[in-house]
């Protein structure tokens, strides 16, 4: 949440007057500070440690499934999978690789959690199997299970990779519209599983947010066909999602069924994600709305762009909304995640950013704000 709060100081500081700021770079200086002494210092090597979501216990059960599926239920009995004890062989996150000394023709692999583990196995495929794993849409993978003999370390070698950040993100919000809302369950199942092998351990989890906002805007007192009408069809769901200033209701009314059934498919994803020791980055309330709203709650502070508002985020009406919208995707997501916020970024000046005197910035671009992250490097491991 502190990201969240951030955020919107941010917002309020590159769009209020110099005579107004004092007192809110106060606040923003307060929240750095706190931000710096939470932050962990930047090394080759991350040596600090995740904080360990409640209910996500080291289980070696995860990772066996992923093999079953990946490659029949004959290849887990090559691999020998655990956790490091106290002794690990890093002070960060690790995993290590090695020939049984016991058992022939397999494979040791040692993490210090679910998500090295799996990127441990997928490392091994890729590196020393010379195995492909890849996206359905890319090409595929080449999967050729050995008939008998499965690649060796190397006599006595240990090998050794440690991960160079905490958290490897990836995603993009457009490719959740545009791509991923086609997805069924079997599909989501591959891509998590390719995540996993890769060491993804956060991503972008937007499916199903439709539903969640459909609640909150009922209980402000909207009707279905207007909720339904601003949400934009599957294909364009990402503009509806982000700004709308071109337009709600392409290729809609959304359908409550559709909104139903890819809510609980996101339950599905969470679950499964949460089991490989993936967290998903669920989305927060970033200050849009449909702009009946503004007549509904009788607020001033919404101001209209295209076919959505935007609301001042120190307008209480915002923190009202904000806290609606935490209050139900926790409840129907539970709260070991991540929240992402996609901000204004329709070209030109944003809406808001009129000073009490009617002036406009006289630089446009130094007053925009980005929404989104670059996917990270494949190899997450040194």
């Amino acid at each position: 949440m502190f990201n969240f709060i951030l955020w919107q100081y941010i917002v309020q500081l590159r769009t209020t007057p110099r005579r107004e700021m004092k007192s809110l770079t106060g606040t923003l200086f307060v929240l750095v500070v706190v931000a710096l002494a939470a932050t962990p210092s930047s090394n080759a090597e991350y040596t600090g440690r995740r904080s360990v979501p409640k209910g996500r216990a080291a289980t070696t059960g995860p990772a066996i499934d992923l093999l079953d599926r990946l490659l029949g239920p004959d290849a887990k009995s090559h691999f020998d999978l655990g956790f490091f004890g106290p002794a690990a062989p890093c002070s960060g996150y690790c995993y290590t690789l090695q020939d049984s000394a016991s058992a022939p023709n397999t494979v040791v692999i040692r993490a210090t959690s679910i998500s090295e583990l799996t990127a441990g196995i997928g490392f091994y495929l890729r590196e020393y199997c010379n195995m492909t794993i890849g996206w359905k849409r890319g090409g595929g993978s080449n999967l050729k299970v050995p008939a008998s003999a499965w690649a060796k370390i190397g006599s006595g070698d240990v090998v050794l990779r440690k991960r160079n950040v905490p958290w490897s993100y990836m995603m993009n919000v457009c490719t959740h519209s545009y791509s991923l809302v086609w997805y069924s369950w079997q599909d989501w199942e591959h891509f998590i599983d390719w995540m996993a092998l890769s060491g993804i351990n956060l991503v972008l989890a937007t499916t199903g947010q439709e539903e969640v906002q459909y609640k909150v805007f009922s209980k402000l007192g909207m009707s279905d066909l207007d909720i339904r009408s601003w949400f934009n069809g599957p294909a364009f769901l990402t503009w509806s999602r982000g700004q709308n200033e071109y337009g709600n209701d392409i290729a809609g009314p959304l359908p409550r069924s559709w909104m139903k059934a890819q809510w609980n498919l996101q339950k599905q994803i969470l679950g499964r994600e949460r089991e490989l020791g993936i967290v998903g980055q669920l989305p927060g309330f970033q200050g849009n709305v449909p702009i009946q709203i503004k007549t509904l709650l009788k607020d001033s502070n919404i101001t209209k762009q295209g076919d959505t508002g935007w609301m001042d985020s120190l307008d209480p009406t915002f923190l009202k909304i904000a806290k609606l919208w935490m209050e139900q995707i926790t409840e129907d997501f539970g709260t070991d995640h991540w929240y992402q916020l996609d901000g204004y970024f329709n070209g030109g000046t944003a809406p808001w950013m009129e000073n009490a005197m009617g002036e406009k910035p006289s630089s446009p671009t130094e007053n925009m704000i980005q929404g989104g992250f670059e996917d990270v490097d494949h190899d997450v491991m040194t």
